[in-house]
């Protein structure tokens, strides 16, 4: 009978810390900052180390997998050379494992560029792009706030095209990022 008592007192208090939205379906918002390299690859590769990205996210999370609408803000420089690029994706997680603290993650997206340019005479086209990501989900108990810890690699075929010839160039990213979400 004490045992029961104990258990029960226990369930109690873990129902009062917790958050009334825990593991059910929760609306989030976010933002990301990442740092990374991005390949421009055509008839010259040029490779834009020390990229730095910046997101902003809106999306869902459900127990065992998560839906965001993401805003995706890329730049670098090199030899007088900026680039930016801005990209707009729909993103899908799977959380294979339903750990409470710590969850792992993979995910993939689809989108595509909606601006950019790579000095003078290079923009980028209005092109699909892709991504994969691979990370941990760090909860904080008892509050709606959420952190993820993630690798991300970016494709998009022919992202860029000379003004003045017809050269068309791929991009190819890879970055660590940490995002913050905040569920409501």
């Amino acid at each position: 009978m004490k045992n029961s008592i104990k258990i029960l007192a226990a369930l109690g208090m873990l129902a009062i810390t917790s958050p009334a939205s825990a593991g059910a379906m929760d609306l989030y918002i976010g933002g990301a900052v990442g740092m990374g390299a991005m390949q421009v690859n055509g008839s010259d590769d040029t490779t834009f180390s020390g990229t730095g990205s910046f997101a902003g996210a809106f999306g869902i999370n459900l127990p065992l997998f998560r839906v965001e609408a993401e805003y995706n803000y890329f730049t670098a420089s090199k030899s007088g050379a900026d680039l930016a690029l801005q990209m707009a994706m729909v993103n899908a997680y799977i959380k294979p494992f339903a750990i409470p603290v710590i969850k792992p993650y993979f995910g993939a997206g689809a989108g595509a560029i909606i601006a950019g340019d790579i000095g003078h005479d290079v923009d980028a086209n209005n092109t699909p792009a892709f991504q994969g990501m691979l990370g941990v989900s760090i909860d904080i108990p008892a509050m709606p706030i959420g952190f993820d810890v993630e690798g991300r690699v970016v494709y998009s075929p022919n992202a860029f095209e000379f003004k003045t010839m017809s050269t068309e160039y791929d991009i190819l990213g890879y970055e660590a990022r940490v995002k913050m979400r905040y569920e409501f």
